[in-house]
């Protein structure tokens, strides 16, 4: 039932990580069969529970979109902050430095 198609789907979304990981490494062998996997599970998938299973499946994409995009965002702003904290620091040192003057 639904267990199933969420075991399946997340089977789906670990071999598409994969599958990237494979395509920036331009192992196009191991892609090739991990694809053929894929598209294999996602037919078990809609064979399993059809438009439930498509739904779990869409609910578990759109949850690690999301988580992603969270991800993506505190990576930036984390960056944006050391940004932040190294102009500080360059501008105290030149501060710094007329004062010496």
């Amino acid at each position: 039932g639904i267990e199933e198609a969420e075991r399946v789907a997340s089977e789906i979304e670990r071999l598409s990580a994969e599958l990237e990981v494979l395509v920036e490494a331009e192992d196009f062998e191991k892609a090739d069969e991990v694809q053929v996997a894929i598209e294999g599970l996602e037919k078990r998938l809609s064979a399993l529970g059809g438009m439930e299973a498509i739904e779990a499946y869409k609910a578990a994409q759109s949850k690690k979109e999301e988580e992603d995009r969270e991800a993506h965002r505190r990576e930036e702003e984390q960056r944006e902050a050391s940004e932040r904290a190294r102009l500080e620091a360059m501008k105290r040192g030149e501060e710094e430095e007329e004062e010496r003057l």
